[in-house]
């Protein structure tokens, strides 16, 4: 193999051309929940935001520095406003829940920009309040709610749900784009017995693995 001009591979008679970086990279945040059999449990929430982030490489690490300071509010008088020591408005909210013993029971998180939080809430209420496996909870369909806009939801909603809220005085719209808009929770439940269990959300795409 040789380079040739124009930034052209040559192997053999073959030509390939360099590809475009949309097609590997994006602008979506990543969770990840790892747990182990000894009650250890991580959460992490991770975002560059846009593509290729502040498109400022760290030197030696290989690594881009996100834009994040955009989250930052142009109004010197808030309290999101830029200041040193401060770090911006996020809605990333990785979570680790215990026992009421202290013991380890459920470590969740997701992408999902400003809906993260409400999208979270549901996840765990479906666990907790309606004693539902992580994987059912996640399966779900989801609902938040918009400023300015009203309560917004998934289109794999029971549908007789929406007249029902309309008549509580809620502007209510249904989300026909797609699944990813309401997150990838990504998480891992310890059940009575000691056995973990993993979660992963099919609307992006998630994987829940184990060794």
């Amino acid at each position: 193999m040789y380079r040739g001009r124009k930034n052209r591979f040559f192997i053999g008679r073959r030509n390939i051309f360099p590809g475009s970086p949309e097609d590997y990279e994006h602008e979506d945040t990543t969770h990840f929940s790892v747990a182990d059999k000894a009650g250890n449990m991580v959460a992490i929430t991770q975002t560059v935001d846009l593509e290729f982030g502040s498109g400022v490489m760290v030197d030696g690490y290989g690594f881009v520095l996100n834009d994040a300071m955009a989250d930052f509010a142009a109004d010197a008088d808030s309290v999101n406003a830029v200041k040193p020591g401060s770090e911006p408005l996020s809605s990333m909210s990785p979570t680790i829940i215990l026992n009421e013993d202290g013991s380890p029971f459920l470590v969740i998180g997701t992408p999902g920009g400003s809906r993260i939080v409400s999208l979270l809430t549901q996840v765990i209420s479906n666990v907790i309040d309606y004693d539902l496996s992580i994987e059912d909870a996640i399966k779900q369909p989801r609902i938040y709610d918009k400023p300015d806009t009203g309560l917004v939801l998934e289109d794999t909603v029971d549908s007789s749900l929406i007249p029902k809220l309309s008549s509580m005085g809620h502007m209510v719209s249904v989300y026909e784009g797609e699944p990813k808009h309401f997150g990838s929770v990504q998480a891992v439940m310890y059940k009575k017995d000691g056995t973990m269990v993993g979660g992963a959300d099919e609307r992006r795409d998630g994987k829940a693995l184990g060794y």
